[in-house]
């Protein structure tokens, strides 16, 4: 009987051992799957703002833009909701460089483990959504089971995982609900302040009914697996 119960245990300790290595596994897998797609997207984003600092600068010493030059800065003006410009003097360049800055990795991760369940969602599988984002039009996504019979929403289908990624920081970087993000973002740059997507994430009530509790699940889990490393400590190209 000491021999069974022995013989037990052990295939039961080799069973769990299992199971956490495969949970760990299939969380890097995560990672690993979700990584690219945010690097492209925050690339994306540190090009258009290198642009945009070269303007600035070119603005500042000759007072003067190419109409080239002029025509692609009223396209980001446009593309990030902001008055197209006819001079230099007339552009907000402090709140075009607030919204054109890259949002953390470990923050993009930490709420696509959040918003996903680890990619295992519905609408992760089916609709590449990792962020929970909705939209408001028949047709425009995919309808939740549980929704209630007045509610009108839907969520969001995607064609890829960097679609879903790029929208999603996009929405943080254009949203009236996200400036205080945005504004502590720059703030913290200016500082060159580490673990940027843990602070960020007390800007995040806006995100979730949750409120307040929102940011701090996504603390924790920023914390529990080390999403910190993860976060890109320049903001050029180089």
């Amino acid at each position: 009987m000491l021999k069974l119960t022995l013989a037990k245990t052990l295939i039961l300790s080799l069973f769990f051992v299992a199971s956490l290595v495969s949970a760990h596994n299939d969380k890097q897998a995560f990672i690993d799957f979700m990584l690219p797609a945010i690097r492209k997207a925050q690339y994306q984003i540190l090009a258009q703002r290198q642009l945009i600092e070269h303007y600035y600068q070119q603005c500042s010493k000759t007072k003067h833009l190419l109409p080239a030059q002029m025509a692609r800065l009223n396209q980001l003006n446009v593309e990030y909701k902001l008055p197209t410009i006819t001079r230099c003097s007339d552009s907000n360049w402090k709140i075009l460089l607030r919204r054109i800055d890259i949002i953390p990795a470990s923050l993009a991760l930490a709420q696509a483990i959040h918003e996903s369940g680890w990619g295992r969602s519905r609408f992760a599988q089916e609709g590449h959504n990792y962020f929970g984002q909705w939209c408001y039009e028949a047709g425009c996504g995919m309808v939740p089971f549980k929704r209630s019979a007045q509610a009108r929403f839907e969520v969001r289908k995607f064609e890829s995982v960097y679609q879903s990624v790029k929208h999603y920081m996009y929405n943080l970087n254009t949203h009236d609900a996200y400036l205080k993000l945005r504004i502590m973002r720059s703030t913290l740059r200016a500082h060159d302040s580490k673990s940027l997507g843990i602070q960020l994430a007390q800007a995040l009530e806006s995100y979730s009914q949750k409120k307040e509790t929102y940011g701090v699940k996504i603390t924790n889990i920023i914390e529990q697996n080390n999403l910190d490393e993860f976060e890109m400590r320049h903001r050029t190209l180089s």
